[in-house]
């Protein structure tokens, strides 16, 4: 086996490592968030974002607003998705920050 080879191999996967973890962080931190979802047919609904399944083609939301009314959980397929919006996301990434910070004063200790 070439050595170049195998060097590429481990850097890819650490670094495929890293984005997988950084990834199912983002997941893990928007879960309990309120959302607004636009779908295909111009379809607008909102909720709270419970999660996503295991290959990104389902999204889990409770509390669904839907122009028919709302729905107490739902799951909303990936592919009638347009986008996602989470309109308090900034509160997210203030956490993130302040939870960075009090990490770094417990390595200090």
């Amino acid at each position: 086996m070439n050595t170049e080879n195998c060097i590429s191999t481990e850097s890819e996967q650490e670094i495929r490592t890293f984005l997988r973890e950084r990834f199912l962080r983002a997941m893990a931190g928007i879960v309990g968030q309120e959302c607004q979802v636009h779908m295909f047919d111009n379809t607008d609904v909102s909720g709270i974002f419970r999660g996503v399944d295991i290959d990104l083609s389902s999204f889990l939301m409770s509390q669904l607003k839907t122009p028919i009314g709302i729905v107490p959980e739902g799951i909303l397929r990936a592919s009638d998705t347009i986008w996602l919006h989470f309109p308090d996301i900034t509160s997210l990434q203030k956490g993130r920050e302040e939870n960075t910070s009090a990490e770094d004063v417990d390595k200090e200790k």
